[in-house]
């Protein structure tokens, strides 16, 4: 919730809304086009940035149901065919294919792996995305102060900056802006990153204890 705030001030910033007073939102607008043409990819980067997180926010809260896992595993490795027929269907994640899998093909180690490589994609959506984001932002960010720098010295080699030191000003404008952006843009999509794969290495350690409770309901079956 604190990333989404943190994108939603940042688009903020990047964009003119005129409501009730102008100036003031105007400042923003001036920080804008200051940074050049290159504030709208970054811009673009950051919608898409923000759009990735509220999504995978989404589908972490509807996979993150521990109370429910629990009990998932306690059915699954005490065979009892109601309970888990209920918690199938009271809850709709990747987790039910896993199980659903599991009941129907077995516990082996070649079934466990199909189902783990079945499953990963959905975990790992859009991770490599928010990585490239967070290497992007700063880079497109250097460029714009690579850009900045040579306008500054090539308002200096023509001299203009000795009758109008705001000539310069442009540049540097430009370089700082950018910069700035750039690397608030991959701070605020860090974060998400991070927890979104430490949801993912949780949801891996779960489906490690689905496993492992079909193959004790195998092992009890067999026995009796």
């Amino acid at each position: 919730m604190i990333v989404i705030v943190m994108f939603s001030f940042l688009i903020f910033m990047m964009i003119n809304i005129d409501l009730q007073d102008p100036s003031s939102f105007g400042f923003f607008s001036r920080l804008f086009n200051q940074g050049g043409f290159l504030m709208w990819p970054l811009l673009g980067i950051s919608l898409l940035s923000l759009t990735i997180t509220i999504e995978r926010t989404f589908f972490w809260m509807r996979m993150s149901q521990v109370d429910w896992l629990d009990q998932l595993a306690i059915a699954l490795r005490n065979n009892s065919k109601e309970d888990l027929s209920n918690l199938i269907e009271e809850h709709s994640s990747p987790y039910i294919d896993i199980v659903n899998h599991l009941l129907a093909n077995g516990s082996e180690d070649s079934v466990v792996l199909e189902i783990v490589e079945q499953v990963r994609p959905q975990l790992d959506k859009w991770l490599v995305t928010l990585s490239s984001i967070i290497t992007a932002a700063p880079l497109v960010g250097i460029l714009g102060t690579v850009i900045g720098i040579i306008q500054s010295f090539s308002v200096l080699s023509t001299g203009e900056a000795i009758g109008d030191p705001t000539a310069v000003s442009g540049g540097i404008s430009t370089a700082l802006v950018t910069t700035a952006f750039g690397l608030l843009i991959a701070l605020a999509a860090h974060f998400p990153y991070m927890a979104f794969r430490l949801n993912r290495d949780r949801a891996l350690s779960w489906i490690e204890v689905l496993v492992a409770a079909a193959q004790e309901r195998e092992k009890n079956f067999e026995l009796s």
